[in-house]
C-alpha cells in the first residue's frame, strides 16, 4: 500500500472520529513536587510525571496510601500549584495563573464529587445544589437544581438537610451538583468510599451513567431515566443512553476500589511519583464483573 494511500486513509478516519476524541482535555507535562518539609537529598512525591487525557474519556487513578494521589488530584483540578512542570486544562495552562484565574477555570471546566459529599449542613438538598449556580450567574438555578435532583431520584427529598439523608442520598445531591453546573471535566475523589457496598456499587451505576459513559453488557439498552446527555439539559426525552457517546463527559476517578477502576476507559497506577498505564481487563471481562459487583 502506497504511503499516498495510507495518508488518505489516515485523514478519512480523522473525520469520521468524533471531535471529543481529538481533543485533550487534561494534559500535564513534566510535573514534579517535593514535601513542604523535604530536605534537599529527599526524593520528590511526584517525579517528572506525565499524563494525557482526552475529552470523554473516564480515567481512574489508583495507587497505595501515601503515593501522593490526593496531592496530585489537587494539581490537575488547579487547587493548588505543583513545584515544577505544567497542567493544562482544555489547553489553558493554569500552573502560571493566579488564584482568580484559576478559580474561574474551575467554575468553567471543572466539577467535583468528593468521598465526604462536602455538603452544607445548614442549607436544604436543593438549596445545596442551587448554590454553585447561582454563583456563576446561571439563569433558573433552581428550575436547573430540581431537575438534577429529580434525575438521580431525590425529588421527593428537596427540602431535607444533609442530616436528614442516607450517606447513599447525600452522594446523590452531591452527583446532582457537580452535574448540574454543566462542566466538562469532573474529579471524584474515592466517591463510594463512605458507602457500603450495595450503595456504593449504586452510586457507581449511577456517576458512570450521568458522565455518558457506559461499558456495562447492557449498555445498548434503552434506560428511560438517562435520557438526556449528561450536560445538555435540553437534549429530548427518548435520547438512548447509547447516544451520548459524544456528550460524555471526562472522568477522572481516584479510587482504592479496583472493581470501580476497572469500570473506566483507562487505569492509571501511581507509583514511586509516576503514573503507569495498567492492563485493563477484556470488554466481557469487565460487564461480568460489574454485573457481580451489582449483586
Amino acid at each position: 500500500m502506497s504511503e499516498a494511500t495510507l495518508k488518505t486513509m489516515s485523514e478519512a478516519m480523522l473525520k469520521t472520529m468524533p471531535e471529543a476524541t481529538l481533543k485533550t482535555m487534561l494534559k500535564v507535562v513534566d510535573l514534579s513536587h517535593f514535601l513542604p518539609n523535604a530536605k534537599p537529598d529527599d526524593s520528590p512525591l511526584l517525579n517528572h510525571l506525565q499524563c494525557d487525557i482526552k475529552a470523554g474519556e473516564s480515567v481512574a487513578i489508583v495507587g497505595a496510601s501515601g503515593s501522593g494521589k490526593t496531592t496530585l488530584l489537587s494539581f490537575l483540578a488547579g487547587l493548588d500549584t505543583p513545584s515544577t512542570g505544567k497542567v493544562l486544562i482544555a489547553g489553558q495552562d493554569i500552573t502560571v495563573m493566579n488564584e482568580e484565574a484559576r478559580a474561574k477555570v474551575r467554575a468553567q471546566q471543572v466539577a467535583f464529587v468528593f468521598q465526604n459529599f462536602q455538603l452544607i449542613d445548614g442549607l436544604s438538598a436543593l438549596q445545596n445544589v442551587c448554590l454553585p449556580l447561582e454563583v456563576k450567574g446561571q439563569a433558573k438555578p433552581e428550575a436547573q437544581a430540581i431537575k438534577w435532583l429529580e434525575r438521580v431520584g431525590l425529588g421527593h427529598r428537596l427540602g431535607h438537610n444533609p442530616t436528614q439523608l442516607s450517606g447513599g442520598e447525600q452522594q446523590r445531591v452531591a452527583l446532582a451538583r457537580a452535574f448540574a453546573c454543566g462542566a466538562p471535566l469532573l474529579f471524584a475523589d474515592e466517591p463510594t468510599g463512605s458507602l457500603d457496598i450495595k450503595t456504593g456499587n449504586a452510586i457507581a451505576d449511577l456517576l458512570f451513567e450521568l458522565c455518558g459513559h457506559s461499558n456495562q453488557a447492557d449498555q445498548a439498552d434503552d434506560i428511560e431515566h438517562n435520557s438526556t446527555a449528561p450536560y445538555n439539559t435540553k437534549a429530548p426525552n427518548n435520547t438512548k443512553a447509547s447516544d451520548n457517546t459524544k456528550a460524555a463527559q471526562t472522568l477522572i476517578l481516584v479510587t482504592h476500589d479496583l472493581t470501580l477502576a476497572q469500570r473506566c476507559d483507562r487505569i492509571l497506577t501511581l507509583t514511586d511519583g509516576q503514573l503507569v498505564e495498567t492492563a485493563m481487563l477484556s470488554t466481557k471481562s469487565k460487564g461480568e464483573q460489574t454485573g457481580e459487583a451489582g449483586h
